[in-house]
């Protein structure tokens, strides 16, 4: 079988029949063209023309990666998980405890109330620093209009300086509630009420007794155990800052008038025997024993005559204390200086 091709020089058909060791002599121009061996393929797009030869993709290499640093992505990514279970984890714990977050502003007169129906179920509350205290009733329980942070302080969970986080646990109201005086705070008894709040971490505590406030002695007394012996000039100020606790003075017979200002309350620097004069507790005459409590500074403190004593009227100064067990009178105006 012979095959044609075309010569190299002159183009002119050739015959590979009159090939001599695998070269055709052209008749035409005497060149010869080679034939022996394999023809060479097809490299210029016809059809038949194999494909380029594949070369193989660079290696993919992350961003930022080089050498062996792609294991530093494998911690990177392993850590990213283990947060996220960790935090999931935390999600459930607080689910399952039932553990909310009080929405809304929280101040001083913030109850629970709103959560009556929701027995069993836990809400956290932050209370702010430098709280009033506000209108409890109950001993834990308390009801549930009660102020939290009150409450809280009442519990011995934190003090109103500094305030802080606490979480109350709502139960069923009581039939009734006891009052009892912890950590400087007062609380009130009450019959039957509709709702409750307990605090699931408040430390155990001794029971009060029902209505008797216990005071706590004067800084300055021997062991703490007795109250501490005044002067008629004697006043409160080193007290001061030490807002809702009480202190008792022993104010002697025969007293000359001290400086007074106030009303109930009155400042901080105000002799406390003429105060509790003023405020009908004791006598000039008699003397006696007398308890107060330390309180917020005021804005104004009005003037007044009270029980033969005169108080002066004063702007705003920063600490006050209240004379206890005073009865209620109806104190006669001074003119304010100008």
């Amino acid at each position: 079988m012979s095959n044609t091709f075309d010569c190299r020089k002159c183009g002119a058909g050739l015959s590979s029949a009159g090939a001599v060791n695998g070269f055709v002599k052209c008749e035409y121009c005497g060149a010869e063209t080679r034939i022996a061996g394999p023809a060479p393929a097809p490299t210029d797009g016809r059809v038949g023309a194999p494909p380029p030869p594949a070369v193989p993709p660079p290696p993919r290499v992350m961003p930022g990666a080089s050498g062996g640093g792609g294991s530093s992505w494998v911690v990177v990514a392993v850590v990213m998980v283990a947060l996220l279970l960790v935090g999931a984890g935390v999600a459930v714990f607080f689910l399952s405890k039932g553990i909310r977050r009080h929405r809304g502003t929280v101040t001083w007169s913030t109850s629970a109330a709103r959560y009556r129906s929701q027995v069993g179920k836990r809400f956290t509350f932050r209370c702010p620093p430098n709280g009033i205290a506000r209108s409890v009733w109950g001993s834990g329980p308390y009801t549930d209009d009660s102020s939290v942070c009150t409450a809280a302080v009442h519990a011995g969970l934190i003090r109103r300086g500094p305030g802080g986080r606490v979480t109350v646990e709502i139960v069923a109201g009581q039939g009734r509630y006891k009052a009892s005086e912890r950590n400087g705070i007062r609380t009130s008894s009450y019959g039957s009420y509709p709702g409750s709040f307990v605090f699931p971490a408040a430390p155990p505590a001794a029971a009060a007794v029902a209505g008797a406030a216990k005071a706590r002695p004067a800084s300055g007394s021997p062991g703490g155990s007795r109250s501490i012996r005044a002067n008629w000039a004697t006043n409160p100020s080193a007290h001061r800052g030490r807002n809702g606790e009480r202190f008792v003075y022993l104010c002697p017979p025969r007293g000359r008038r001290g400086s007074l200002w106030g009303s109930n309350p009155y400042t901080s620097d105000s002799s406390v025997c003429t105060a509790a004069v003023h405020a009908g507790v004791i006598t000039f005459k008699g003397g006696g024993r007398v308890e107060i409590e330390m309180a917020p500074g005021r804005s104004r403190y009005a003037g007044s005559r009270r029980h033969g004593v005169n108080a002066g009227a004063w702007a705003a100064y920063p600490s006050s204390f209240k004379v206890l067990g005073s009865p209620p009178a109806r104190p006669t105006p001074l003119p304010t200086p100008p």
